[in-house]
Protein backbone atom coordinates (compact mmCIF):
# COMPACT_ATOMS: atom_id res chain seq x y z
CA UNK A 1 0.00 0.00 0.00
CA UNK A 2 1.98 3.22 -1.46
CA UNK A 3 1.93 6.31 1.66
CA UNK A 4 -0.97 8.35 0.14
CA UNK A 5 -3.31 5.36 0.00
CA UNK A 6 -2.58 4.78 3.77
CA UNK A 7 -3.02 8.52 4.32
CA UNK A 8 -6.42 8.06 2.22
CA UNK A 9 -7.17 4.95 4.50
CA UNK A 10 -6.59 6.57 7.88
CA UNK A 11 -8.32 10.20 7.32
CA UNK A 12 -11.44 8.07 6.07
CA UNK A 13 -11.43 5.99 9.77
CA UNK A 14 -11.26 8.89 11.32
CA UNK A 15 -13.86 10.55 9.69
CA UNK A 16 -16.28 7.20 10.04
CA UNK A 17 -15.19 7.29 14.12
CA UNK A 18 -15.98 10.81 14.80
CA UNK A 19 -19.43 10.18 13.18
CA UNK A 20 -19.92 7.26 14.55
CA UNK A 21 -19.76 9.15 18.25
CA UNK A 22 -21.67 12.01 16.87
CA UNK A 23 -24.78 9.93 15.98
CA UNK A 24 -24.09 8.24 19.49
CA UNK A 25 -24.34 11.87 20.92
CA UNK A 26 -27.33 12.88 19.04
CA UNK A 27 -28.96 9.42 20.13
CA UNK A 28 -28.51 10.61 23.45
CA UNK A 29 -29.50 14.11 22.93
CA UNK A 30 -32.43 12.94 21.37
CA UNK A 31 -33.62 10.91 24.19
CA UNK A 32 -32.76 13.86 26.95
CA UNK A 33 -33.41 16.61 24.69
CA UNK A 34 -32.61 20.34 26.27
CA UNK A 35 -32.30 21.83 30.00
CA UNK A 36 -31.28 18.41 31.52
CA UNK A 37 -30.56 19.09 35.76
CA UNK A 38 -27.31 16.84 36.18
CA UNK A 39 -27.84 17.72 40.05
CA UNK A 40 -30.84 15.91 39.31
CA UNK A 41 -28.20 12.64 39.45
CA UNK A 42 -26.00 12.87 41.94
CA UNK A 43 -25.81 9.82 44.08
CA UNK A 44 -26.95 10.84 47.25
CA UNK A 45 -28.05 8.10 49.11
CA UNK A 46 -26.52 4.79 47.84
CA UNK A 47 -27.05 1.31 49.02
CA UNK A 48 -25.75 -1.84 48.13
CA UNK A 49 -26.40 -5.53 48.55
CA UNK A 50 -25.02 -8.63 47.32
CA UNK A 51 -28.03 -8.74 43.90
CA UNK A 52 -29.16 -4.70 43.64
CA UNK A 53 -27.86 -1.25 44.16
CA UNK A 54 -29.04 1.82 43.94
CA UNK A 55 -29.26 5.30 44.73
CA UNK A 56 -31.77 8.19 45.66
CA UNK A 57 -30.88 11.98 44.90
CA UNK A 58 -31.53 14.25 48.04
CA UNK A 59 -34.98 14.97 46.95
CA UNK A 60 -36.57 11.13 46.76
CA UNK A 61 -36.01 10.68 43.27
CA UNK A 62 -34.68 6.94 41.93
CA UNK A 63 -31.36 8.11 40.04
CA UNK A 64 -29.66 4.66 39.46
CA UNK A 65 -31.44 0.98 39.31
CA UNK A 66 -28.26 -1.77 38.88
CA UNK A 67 -29.09 -5.30 38.83
CA UNK A 68 -27.68 -8.29 38.64
CA UNK A 69 -23.92 -7.00 39.59
CA UNK A 70 -23.40 -3.13 37.91
CA UNK A 71 -25.35 -3.41 34.73
CA UNK A 72 -27.83 -0.36 35.02
CA UNK A 73 -31.40 -0.18 34.09
CA UNK A 74 -31.74 3.70 34.16
CA UNK A 75 -29.04 5.95 32.86
CA UNK A 76 -25.52 6.23 31.81
CA UNK A 77 -24.05 9.47 32.89
CA UNK A 78 -27.25 11.49 32.25
CA UNK A 79 -29.93 12.54 34.72
CA UNK A 80 -32.78 10.11 34.87
CA UNK A 81 -36.48 10.72 35.25
CA UNK A 82 -38.21 9.47 37.98
CA UNK A 83 -40.34 10.77 40.34
CA UNK A 84 -43.36 12.80 41.58
CA UNK A 85 -45.99 15.28 40.87
CA UNK A 86 -48.65 16.40 42.49
CA UNK A 87 -52.22 17.73 40.84
CA UNK A 88 -54.56 19.72 42.59
CA UNK A 89 -58.04 20.48 41.15
CA UNK A 90 -56.76 18.61 37.55
CA UNK A 91 -53.98 21.35 37.16
CA UNK A 92 -49.79 20.47 38.06
CA UNK A 93 -49.27 22.03 41.49
CA UNK A 94 -45.33 20.61 42.07
CA UNK A 95 -43.28 18.02 40.71
CA UNK A 96 -40.12 16.25 40.68
CA UNK A 97 -39.25 13.90 38.37
CA UNK A 98 -35.25 14.32 38.67
CA UNK A 99 -34.73 15.11 34.67
CA UNK A 100 -35.38 19.08 35.69
CA UNK A 101 -35.33 21.13 38.04
CA UNK A 102 -38.43 20.36 39.90
CA UNK A 103 -41.04 23.39 41.11
CA UNK A 104 -43.25 24.06 43.89
CA UNK A 105 -41.18 22.00 46.46
CA UNK A 106 -39.99 23.17 49.32
CA UNK A 107 -36.51 21.37 50.12
CA UNK A 108 -35.98 18.02 51.57
CA UNK A 109 -35.91 16.64 54.99
CA UNK A 110 -34.87 13.58 56.51
CA UNK A 111 -37.52 12.26 59.06
CA UNK A 112 -36.27 8.69 58.89
CA UNK A 113 -32.14 8.34 58.88
CA UNK A 114 -30.59 6.09 56.15
CA UNK A 115 -30.04 2.68 57.31
CA UNK A 116 -28.51 -0.47 54.98
CA UNK A 117 -31.86 -0.92 53.85
CA UNK A 118 -33.65 2.22 53.30
CA UNK A 119 -34.44 5.92 54.33
CA UNK A 120 -37.74 8.14 54.64
CA UNK A 121 -38.00 11.92 52.89
CA UNK A 122 -40.34 14.25 53.63
CA UNK A 123 -41.12 17.09 51.26
CA UNK A 124 -43.53 20.07 51.72
CA UNK A 125 -45.22 22.58 49.13
CA UNK A 126 -43.90 25.53 48.65
CA UNK A 127 -47.32 27.22 49.96
CA UNK A 128 -47.50 24.79 53.02
CA UNK A 129 -50.48 23.02 51.86
CA UNK A 130 -49.15 19.97 50.92
CA UNK A 131 -46.58 17.35 52.79
CA UNK A 132 -45.15 13.78 51.14
CA UNK A 133 -43.23 11.78 52.53
CA UNK A 134 -40.96 8.94 50.96
CA UNK A 135 -40.19 5.77 52.50
CA UNK A 136 -37.68 3.82 50.92
CA UNK A 137 -37.07 0.06 51.29
CA UNK A 138 -36.11 -2.79 49.84
CA UNK A 139 -35.93 -6.57 49.59
CA UNK A 140 -32.45 -8.15 48.74
CA UNK A 141 -34.06 -11.71 48.11
CA UNK A 142 -36.89 -10.73 45.55
CA UNK A 143 -34.26 -8.01 44.24
CA UNK A 144 -37.12 -5.10 44.15
CA UNK A 145 -37.98 -1.91 45.93
CA UNK A 146 -40.64 -0.78 47.75
CA UNK A 147 -42.02 2.95 47.82
CA UNK A 148 -44.69 3.97 50.38
CA UNK A 149 -46.07 7.75 49.52
CA UNK A 150 -47.97 9.13 52.05
CA UNK A 151 -49.45 12.45 50.92
CA UNK A 152 -50.89 14.78 53.62
CA UNK A 153 -53.47 18.07 53.12
CA UNK A 154 -52.56 20.35 55.47
CA UNK A 155 -54.84 23.35 53.70
CA UNK A 156 -58.15 23.55 52.57
CA UNK A 157 -60.61 20.60 51.27
CA UNK A 158 -59.28 20.38 47.95
CA UNK A 159 -59.49 17.53 44.59
CA UNK A 160 -56.09 15.76 44.99
CA UNK A 161 -53.75 13.11 42.94
CA UNK A 162 -50.47 12.05 43.22
CA UNK A 163 -48.81 10.47 40.23
CA UNK A 164 -44.83 8.80 40.19
CA UNK A 165 -42.77 8.13 36.93
CA UNK A 166 -40.07 6.24 36.09
CA UNK A 167 -38.31 5.91 32.94
CA UNK A 168 -36.20 2.46 32.70
CA UNK A 169 -34.00 2.02 29.95
CA UNK A 170 -33.22 -1.66 30.52
CA UNK A 171 -29.55 -3.40 30.11
CA UNK A 172 -28.27 0.20 29.08
CA UNK A 173 -25.68 -0.85 30.75
CA UNK A 174 -24.96 -3.29 28.32
CA UNK A 175 -25.71 -1.75 25.09
CA UNK A 176 -26.91 1.66 25.81
CA UNK A 177 -29.95 1.77 24.14
CA UNK A 178 -32.82 3.52 25.45
CA UNK A 179 -35.70 1.77 24.00
CA UNK A 180 -37.76 -1.36 25.70
CA UNK A 181 -40.40 -3.64 24.73
CA UNK A 182 -43.02 -3.32 27.43
CA UNK A 183 -46.51 -4.52 28.54
CA UNK A 184 -48.82 -3.91 31.10
CA UNK A 185 -51.90 -4.89 33.33
CA UNK A 186 -54.59 -3.19 35.58
CA UNK A 187 -51.61 -2.49 37.97
CA UNK A 188 -48.17 -3.94 36.63
CA UNK A 189 -46.08 -2.23 34.25
CA UNK A 190 -43.02 -3.62 32.65
CA UNK A 191 -40.10 -3.49 30.37
CA UNK A 192 -37.49 -5.86 28.82
CA UNK A 193 -34.82 -5.06 26.47
CA UNK A 194 -34.91 -5.67 23.08
CA UNK A 195 -31.46 -6.63 22.09
CA UNK A 196 -29.91 -8.75 25.09
CA UNK A 197 -32.84 -9.72 26.09
CA UNK A 198 -32.02 -11.24 29.60
CA UNK A 199 -33.26 -8.56 32.00
CA UNK A 200 -36.71 -6.95 32.80
CA UNK A 201 -38.01 -4.25 34.93
CA UNK A 202 -41.56 -3.91 36.75
CA UNK A 203 -43.12 -0.90 38.19
CA UNK A 204 -46.32 -2.33 40.02
CA UNK A 205 -49.00 -0.40 41.71
CA UNK A 206 -49.17 -2.32 45.17
CA UNK A 207 -51.92 -0.12 46.64
CA UNK A 208 -54.85 -0.74 45.01
CA UNK A 209 -58.34 0.89 47.12
CA UNK A 210 -57.81 4.56 45.58
CA UNK A 211 -58.58 4.55 42.18
CA UNK A 212 -55.88 4.11 40.34
CA UNK A 213 -54.00 3.77 36.56
CA UNK A 214 -51.39 2.26 35.55
CA UNK A 215 -49.99 3.93 32.03
CA UNK A 216 -47.11 3.17 29.24
CA UNK A 217 -46.33 6.51 27.67
CA UNK A 218 -43.54 7.73 25.65
CA UNK A 219 -40.83 9.02 27.73
CA UNK A 220 -41.59 12.31 28.17
CA UNK A 221 -39.68 15.29 30.83
CA UNK A 222 -42.82 17.83 30.74
CA UNK A 223 -44.61 16.58 33.73
CA UNK A 224 -48.52 16.11 33.53
CA UNK A 225 -51.51 15.06 35.24
CA UNK A 226 -52.41 12.62 32.96
CA UNK A 227 -49.88 10.58 30.33
CA UNK A 228 -51.74 9.51 26.55
CA UNK A 229 -51.45 5.80 26.74
CA UNK A 230 -49.71 3.72 24.10
CA UNK A 231 -51.38 0.48 22.43
CA UNK A 232 -49.51 -2.74 24.45
CA UNK A 233 -47.64 -4.52 24.52
CA UNK A 234 -45.67 -2.87 22.25
CA UNK A 235 -41.86 -1.56 21.39
CA UNK A 236 -38.97 -1.13 21.03
CA UNK A 237 -39.73 2.28 21.95
CA UNK A 238 -38.17 4.71 24.50
CA UNK A 239 -41.10 4.89 26.65
CA UNK A 240 -41.66 4.89 31.16
CA UNK A 241 -43.94 4.08 33.66
CA UNK A 242 -46.51 6.11 34.89
CA UNK A 243 -48.92 5.17 37.88
CA UNK A 244 -51.33 7.85 38.93
CA UNK A 245 -53.54 7.55 42.25
CA UNK A 246 -56.61 9.54 42.12
CA UNK A 247 -57.58 10.30 45.60
CA UNK A 248 -60.93 12.98 44.87
CA UNK A 249 -61.38 15.17 47.45
CA UNK A 250 -59.14 15.27 50.01
CA UNK A 251 -60.32 17.14 53.13
CA UNK A 252 -58.05 19.52 55.31
CA UNK A 253 -56.07 16.89 58.24
CA UNK A 254 -56.47 13.82 55.23
CA UNK A 255 -53.69 11.39 54.53
CA UNK A 256 -53.44 8.84 51.89
CA UNK A 257 -51.02 6.05 51.69
CA UNK A 258 -50.09 3.93 48.69
CA UNK A 259 -47.34 1.97 47.86
CA UNK A 260 -45.07 0.76 44.33
CA UNK A 261 -42.77 -2.01 43.72
CA UNK A 262 -39.71 -1.79 41.46
CA UNK A 263 -38.22 -4.84 40.72
CA UNK A 264 -35.48 -6.34 38.37
CA UNK A 265 -36.75 -9.48 36.80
Amino acid sequence: MGRNTALLATAVATLLAAAAAAQAQDVVRADLGEGANPESSVCTYPFTASNIKWCLNANGNLVSLQSPGTIEHMRIGTPAIEGYILCVSGAVKAYDTAYLPGSGWGPPAVIAAKTATGITIRRKTLDGLFQLDQKWSRDNTERDLTLQMTLKNLGPAAVVELGRVADFNVDIGLDGLFTDLFDRTRNTLWFRDPVNGRDGVTMKLLTLNPNYLAIVADADIAPRCIYPQLAFPGGPRNVMGHARYIFGTMSSGAQKVVKLGYRVE
